[in-house]
């Protein structure tokens, strides 16, 4: 008696900027159920993993012998869902920030959806990241899904499939803005935020409003940072900054990051006002 043998015919990986490993890990990928019906009369099957999935066909499929150029012949078509597990998946995520509640992510390697085998591409997305262009009004989704799904993948079969498929998604870049709150911080002299590292003083003290009756000193980045799980570089909180021997005595040595699970959106000085702003209170 045979026993049934996988191999692998492809495999897509999610990706991110923000990780300090590069793995995207939040996203759960399912098969619409006529491409579930599709996996099991072919002899395939999807097996998931943290980062991405594989499709495995049987390569002993029917008691035969079968190559994986073999298992693409039939040309079809494979839909997959995706959905995300990271409410903040926003926070930190560039060129993304339309309003997804009327949107989903479509990737495909047709050119277009009803284009020949021969009409393919090797890439998923339209970009080397992720952007708006992969976005698709929620009105064009798969008729046979009754919920809005966070996004699609078709994959066209074809002899010269890549097997492998990448889907990557860039950081976003945002000012930071260091809010001082803390009673005796807000007694220091002269008080400056100062990047270890590259000696950037960061523009500030100026006055922010946090709520109807509270005003507190703000520190913004002359630049925008990119964002990252782990921020590179080492902000300090120090007083009597003198700005013409940039001399100055540490306060807060290692100040926090941005945490991507809060956004801010503080009345703020009107250079700023048209910018994305990360605020971290101190």
């Amino acid at each position: 008696m045979m026993t049934q043998q996988y191999h692998i015919a492809f495999s897509i990986f999610f990706k991110h900027q923000f990780f300090s490993d590069g793995d995207l890990k939040s996203f759960v990928v399912t098969p619409t159920a006529k491409t579930a019906l599709k996996l099991r009369n072919m002899g395939a099957m999807i097996k998931t993993f943290q980062q991405g999935f594989h499709v495995l066909y049987d390569t002993l499929a029917h008691g035969n012998n079968r190559s994986r150029s073999g298992f693409f012949e039939n040309g079809e078509v494979l839909k997959f869902i995706v959905m995300n597990n990271d409410t903040n998946f926003f926070n930190y995520t560039a060129d993304c920030s339309s309003d997804i509640s009327g949107n989903y992510f479509f990737f495909s390697n047709s050119k277009s959806d009803s284009s020949p085998s021969a009409d393919v591409k090797e890439s998923l997305q339209i970009g080397a990241f992720v952007g708006k262009g992969d976005l698709r009004p929620v009105d064009t989704k798969d008729p046979d899904l009754f919920v809005k799904p966070f996004g699609m993948i078709a994959i066209k079969l074809h002899k010269n499939l890549e097997e492998t498929f990448v889907i990557s998604f860039a950081s976003a870049a945002t000012y930071w803005c260091y809010v001082i709150t803390t009673a005796y911080l807000q007694e220091l002299a002269h008080p400056a935020i100062v990047r270890k590292e590259t000696k950037e003083v960061f523009k500030g003290p100026i006055p922010i409003q946090l709520t109807a009756n509270t005003t507190a000193s703000a520190f913004f980045s002359t630049a925008a940072v990119l964002q990252k799980e782990r921020p590179a570089g080492t902000c300090q909180l120090v007083e009597d900054y003198n700005t013409d021997n940039q001399s100055y005595k540490v306060v807060l040595p290692a100040l926090p990051g941005p945490d991507r699970r809060h956004l801010s959106s503080l009345k703020t000085t009107e250079e700023y006002k048209e910018k994305d702003v990360s605020y971290i209170f101190i």
